[in-house]
């Protein structure tokens, strides 16, 4: 599963320090500033909620194009995903 992590920015390199130390990873993708993103194999115990550098954890639900994005959203099952509310983040 693919997650978007928006770290604190109150130290340089110790907030992803951590991420890669408590998930045992050696690689991730920056974002944006604030913001990484890495793969991770199983998280069923929830460890982002260790985390003290991490202000939110997001859940990568697909990748798209422009023009295919209304296709994805129709096929995913969002009962499944959300109970209440949800917010739809675009970064381009």
């Amino acid at each position: 599963m693919q997650y978007i992590f928006h770290i604190s920015r109150e130290h340089q390199t110790l907030p992803i320090e951590e991420i890669l130390s408590l998930y045992d990873i050696k690689k991730y993708k920056d974002f944006s500033e604030g913001f990484i993103s890495l793969t991770v194999r199983n998280d069923t115990q929830l460890i982002y909620k260790k985390l003290a550098y991490t202000n939110e954890v997001y859940k990568i639900l697909f990748f798209s194009t422009e023009k295919n994005i209304i296709n994805k959203i129709k096929h995913i099952n969002w009962e499944r995903i959300y109970k209440k509310s949800f917010a739809v983040r675009v970064i381009s």
